[in-house]
């Protein structure tokens, strides 16, 4: 398309919804990528649909509706909002619109009858009473909703909100920060969608036999990887693992199962090997640091790459295309070298499951933030950009809603102010609600994502390797947690850290036994550690907000290598 086409000053903003109203209703690993996939692909068939002639999207990425489909069918890719210059006519909107609900709402109902079958036959080999009373009701639900297809797209009607706004821009101003204003003034207009007897959303999200989860477990001929095995293994009756196949799935391809299918810790816990961790998977959220100021700055009116095809393209396009290639590298990179379940990958926007580990501490949740990071740094989205992440680990029968809100609350803690008014940037924060009731809390500042050269000298490299540097879980760490808890004020003043040399001494004096020898490599780490923190601009100012970094740490390296719950 030759942009000179497009009216000059005519933008086009559309949004869908309700996002947060659909992940709400999700229980699962498998209902909240269900939940999040759905908008992601009302989203690529807008892409797909709307008209090429004097409408150029700005973003998402247009050609990311032809990525192949053994990524685009394994993750969400594209996000809640799209930008165009052009004008879009309401009677073309209108059709797609109408296109999209006839094709989800076949979706549903295909779903919902695949649903009801396959629960009859659940049915006909239940012996337990009470569960067989259960599945009867479910599969009531289902068979009622299967009879009422119309009822289906008229409640898809009402519940999607596919809107859209055009209005006319001057080319100074920041386009996509004025499309936002307009789109957000719009969302409060959205209608709220009618009263219906049957939660037909719901339905879907919690359904194993919808199209979404059917392309989602086929076999990926082309994968390679590890997390290919976890999935192959676990899709042979559900698409999805299941939390506790997660949280295992590091160390444990083929667990042994109880009688509900979840895994049998039981036949676990004498294993060599087995760590109290494997009871635990992680919620990671990412969101990007300086992106809204950094896209202002783009100009949509100025074309100056020459594109493969001998087009050009302004700098916001450029920096769309690019993004999204990260996304998809990302994706890649998640769905074939880990065991990560990645929910969404939208560029700044990241939503995945992991297990605690992998096998050994060397590849923990750090590892994987590193391994983003590592390609967000190879694809030079934009100086100045960095991503900062929201880390909750819980319990395999915790509530996987509350450890969501709570990765969400690490990612603001993460990107929120400082004392000095001063952005928070390129930070991990890190939750851990343990099954005991106890809660540790830490942020690790400043990973320099996108500096190669303080990535492998600063702070947070420290504490990534004093972590790891903990191989065994014995009473010696747990003495040590406790004498920093009493005595880090007390000694560790100014004085003594300004000097590496009085901070050995302080550890010679008071761990000289045999059993802090046989750790010196951890205790070297930790010494220079606590030096390099006292004397970084990204650590907290106070001493007990210092000390309260360290105890995390530690009490994390004691979570990720105890053998029983503590």
């Amino acid at each position: 398309m030759n942009s000179k086409e497009v009216k000059n000053n005519a933008y086009t903003a559309i949004t869908i919804g309700p996002i947060g109203k659909t992940l709400a209703k999700a229980r699962s690993v498998k209902s909240f990528w269900t939940a999040s996939y759905l908008f992601s692909w009302i989203m690529r068939e807008l892409l797909k649909k709307l008209p090429e002639e004097n409408f150029e999207v700005l973003s998402p990425h247009r050609a990311g509706k032809d990525v192949s489909e053994e990524t685009s069918k394994k993750v969400g890719l594209f996000p809640d909002r799209l930008f165009a210059k052009g004008e879009l006519e309401e009677k073309e909107f209108k059709r797609i619109k109408r296109e999209i609900f006839g094709e989800l709402a076949e979706k549903f109902k295909n779903a919902f009858q695949d649903e009801k079958d396959d629960i009859a036959r659940k049915i006909d080999t239940e012996r337990d009473p009470k569960r067989k009373r259960e599945l009867e009701e479910i599969k009531s639900r289902y068979s009622n909703a299967t009879s009422k297809s119309e009822d289906i797209r008229k409640y898809l009607e009402n519940y999607l909100s596919i809107s859209s706004i055009t209005v006319e821009l001057s080319s100074d101003c920041s386009i996509l920060e004025q499309l936002n204003k307009y789109l957000d003034t719009q969302e409060l207009f959205n209608k709220a969608s009618s009263h219906t007897d049957e939660d037909y959303m719901e339905l879907f999200i919690e359904a194993s036999k919808n199209s979404f989860l059917e392309d989602y477990s086929k076999e990926n001929t082309s994968s390679s990887g590890s997390n290919k095995d976890l999935k192959e293994s676990s899709t042979k009756k559900r698409a999805f693992p299941s939390t506790s196949e997660i949280a295992v799935s590091g160390w444990e391809q083929n667990p042994p199962k109880d009688a509900n299918g979840e895994v049998d810790y039981s036949k676990l816990t004498s294993k060599t090997g087995f760590r109290n961790c494997y009871k635990y998977l992680a919620v990671i959220k990412a969101d990007g640091d300086g992106f809204g100021t950094y896209i202002k700055e783009l100009k949509v009116d100025e074309e100056k790459e020459i594109k493969e095809n001998g087009e050009k393209e302004n700098e916001l396009t450029r920096f769309t295309k690019s993004f999204f290639e990260f996304s998809v590298e990302v994706a890649n990179e998640l769905i074939q070298k880990t065991k990560a379940i990645p929910v969404y990958i939208g560029g700044d926007d990241l939503f995945l499951f992991a297990p605690v580990l992998e096998g050994n501490v060397e590849k923990d949740v750090f590892n994987l933030i590193k391994e983003i990071d590592d390609l967000f740094i190879q694809k030079e989205i934009g100086e100045g950009l960095s991503m900062s992440y929201g880390v909750s680990i819980f319990y395999y029968k915790s509530p996987m809603s509350e450890a969501i809100d709570i990765a969400d609350s690490m990612l603001r803690k993460a990107k929120e102010e400082k004392e000095e008014k001063e952005k928070k940037k390129d930070t991990v924060a890190i939750s851990i609600q343990k099954h005991s009731g106890q809660k540790i809390e830490f942020l690790l500042p400043c990973k320099h994502s996108t500096d190669k050269c303080k990535q492998e000298t600063g702070l947070y490299k420290k504490a990534t390797e004093l972590i790891r540097a903990f191989k065994e879980d014995d009473s010696m760490l747990n003495s040590l947690i406790y004498w920093i808890e009493d005595m880090y004020e007390t000694i560790f003043t100014d004085e003594v850290t300004l000097y590496q040399e009085r901070i050995n001494a302080v550890f010679d004096n008071f761990f000289d036994e045999e059993i802090h020898k046989e750790n010196e490599v951890f205790f070297d780490l930790l010494k220079k550690f606590i030096h390099s923190m006292h004397h970084s601009e990204d650590t907290p100012r106070k001493l007990k907000d210092k000390k309260k970094l360290l105890h995390g740490i530690l009490r994390y390296c004691q979570f990720v290598t105890a053998k029983k719950e503590k």
